[in-house]
C-alpha cells in the first residue's frame, strides 16, 4: 500500500487512524496480467487503487484504432465514477502486470464520516485528474507533436517520481505512447530520435532519462498539473 499512502500523503496529512484505514486495503489485493481488461465499458466494477504496474484508460473504435486518455500508475486508481446508462464508457486496460486493491469501502467510510485529511486527500486526488484532463485535451488540440512528447515525459515525470528525478521507469511501448498522443508510431518514434538527439531526454528499456530539464520544460509549453501546490495539509 505504500504507493497510494505516498501518493495521498503528498495532498493532506493523515492521521494514525486514517493511515490504518488505507492499510488495511492490502487484505483486497488482486493480481492482474498484462492485457487484461480491468474494467469494461457499461460494467460497474467498483473503484481501486493501483498499488503497482501501469494500466490505461482508452476507447477503442471498430476498426481497431484506440484513443488513450490518461494512464493509470502506482498510487493512483480507477472506477471511481461509473459512467451513466447507455453512454460510452471506457476500458481500463492492463499495461503490464497490474495488483490492485478495492477503495469501495474506503470511500464509503470516508463519505460517511466528518471531512478529515483522508477526505481532503482524495478530492485532491480526483481534482488533480480532472486537471490533467484538461491538459490532455489542450496538449492534443493546440500541441506539437515534438511539444506533446515533452509534456508527457514532464508529466510522467511528475507523477511517478520526485520533480528533481533525472530518470524514472516508463513501461510503455511506443504504441501506446502513440495512442495517447494522437500521433503515428513512426511520428512518435521521429519525435523521441529528435529529443534524443538534441540531448533532451530519452525514453530506453522502460526508463525515461532526462538530460537537460530546463530544454525539455521550455519544448513542453504547457505546465503539467501540479499534484500539490504547497504540500500536505
Amino acid at each position: 500500500m505504500a504507493p497510494v499512502l505516498r501518493r495521498l500523503g503528498r495532498f493532506s496529512r493523515l492521521t494514525a487512524d486514517e493511515f490504518d484505514q488505507v492499510a488495511a486495503q492490502v487484505a483486497t489485493r488482486r493480481r492482474w496480467r498484462a492485457g487484461t481488461v480491468l474494467l469494461a465499458e457499461a460494467r460497474a466494477t467498483g473503484p481501486h487503487f493501483v498499488i503497482a504496474g501501469w494500466a490505461c484508460s482508452q476507447r477503442v473504435l471498430r476498426d481497431g484504432r484506440r484513443q488513450i486518455f490518461d494512464f493509470v500508475v502506482p498510487g493512483e486508481g480507477f472506477g471511481f465514477e461509473a459512467a451513466l446508462p447507455g453512454s460510452a464508457g471506457v476500458n481500463v486496460l492492463a499495461l503490464t502486470s497490474v495488483e490492485t486493491v478495492e477503495a469501495g469501502a474506503l470511500l464509503a467510510a470516508v463519505r460517511g464520516g466528518p471531512p478529515g485529511g483522508l477526505w481532503r486527500a482524495i478530492r485532491a486526488l480526483r481534482l488533480e485528474e480532472e486537471a490533467r484532463r484538461m491538459d490532455h485535451l489542450v496538449r492534443l488540440g493546440r500541441l506539437t507533436a515534438y511539444e506533446r512528447a515533452a509534456h508527457f515525459i514532464v508529466e510522467m515525470q511528475r507523477r511517478v517520481t520526485v520533480p528533481e528525478a533525472r530518470s524514472f521507469p516508463m513501461p510503455l511501448t511506443q504504441e501506446a505512447m502513440a495512442d495517447a498522443l494522437g500521433l503515428s508510431v513512426v511520428h512518435l518514434n521521429r519525435v523521441l530520435r529528435q529529443l534524443r538527439g538534441a540531448h533532451v531526454a530519452e525514453i530506453r528499456g522502460g526508463v525515461a532519462t532526462i538530460h537537460d530539464p530546463k530544454a525539455l520544460a521550455a519544448a513542453a509549453v504547457l505546465a503539467p498539473a501540479a499534484e500539490a501546490p504547497s504540500g500536505p495539509a
